[in-house]
């Protein structure tokens, strides 16, 4: 989560280094491939976050969030997370399962159209009831009001390894709306393109520590995987939990047995077991 300047030297990437980075990947744009060569440039995790931090900033961002929306869920940590947001801000929002609540993140995972967040946002914040869902919305916008992030631009693209979807969100602290709008109306393609980089550099070359795929094995989908963890970290029952969800019991127990199919047992202890174990839920 550091930020800096950006390295001088850009080495040039071999066929060993970033073999699958052809001239299909980098779109036949020099710009494009100036930019995967700048990023796998990176020898850590917090290089390559510097780097990304100096591209950020000649769009015109301040900061920047990068994320697979099927990894970073894993242990309750941050494991698929790249940002230069505070890091206060990030641990709260890992350590206190924020992203229970964060809309985005099930926007990204079945669209790849790029939005402003305050579109997801704000027709939940203004909603005349209460629901966990909103309440934790509402807090997620409160975090960010305090660090200064009134608006930031979600990019959602597929990751180039096929699976699901990988988010980068751009900001600019202490900027209002208009004014932000403004600095992405002129840099959309290449905010793409950033993505896409981010997406390949960071997959192959920092595989273990940011794509965290010890779990790929386990393709459960993460609804289902949030009904095992409401089961056990906040002791509700079915018609509690469906409530809670806007659902019917029924819906309840389709994901209940989704998750039982998807890591291979027979019964509900059996399934909250495995998926602790597997480190998809932190029961603490």
């Amino acid at each position: 989560m550091e930020s800096g300047g950006r390295s001088d030297e850009l080495r040039i990437i071999k066929s060993s280094d970033v073999g699958y980075v052809s001239t299909q990947t980098l779109e036949g744009d020099s710009s494009s491939e100036s930019l995967y060569r700048e990023l796998a440039g990176a020898n850590t995790l917090s290089d390559l976050s510097r780097r990304i931090s100096a591209i950020v900033k000649d769009l015109g961002f301040t900061d920047f969030t990068f994320l697979r929306t099927d990894r970073v869920w894993n242990q309750g940590t941050g494991r698929g997370v790249l940002s230069s947001l505070p890091e206060d801000f990030i641990k709260e929002y890992i350590q206190h399962r924020v992203y229970e609540f964060d809309l985005v993140i099930p926007y990204g995972r079945a669209n790849t159209r790029p939005i402003f967040a305050t579109k997801i946002y704000d027709f939940i914040d203004r909603a005349p009831f209460e629901t966990r869902l909103i309440r934790g919305n509402r807090r997620l916008l409160q975090m960010y009001k305090n660090i200064g992030c009134y608006e930031q631009y979600v990019i959602p693209v597929p990751a180039h390894d096929g699976g699901a979807n990988v988010q980068l969100l751009l900001t600019c602290l202490g900027t209002k709306k208009r004014e932000f709008h403004s600095v992405v109306t002129s840099v959309m393609p290449e905010c793409r393109q950033l993505c896409k980089a981010i997406d390949a550099i960071s997959s192959q070359q920092f595989e273990a520590s940011l794509a965290g795929k010890e779990n790929e094995s386990i393709a459960i989908d993460e609804q289902s995987l949030q009904v095992l963890r409401r089961l056990v970290v906040a002791d509700m029952t079915i018609a509690e939990l469906a409530e809670e969800m806007c659902v019917s019991a029924i819906s309840v127990h389709q994901h209940i047995a989704a998750a039982r199919k998807a890591l291979g047992v027979k019964t509900n202890v059996g399934a909250i077991t495995k998926a602790i174990k597997a480190g998809l839920i932190n029961p603490c």
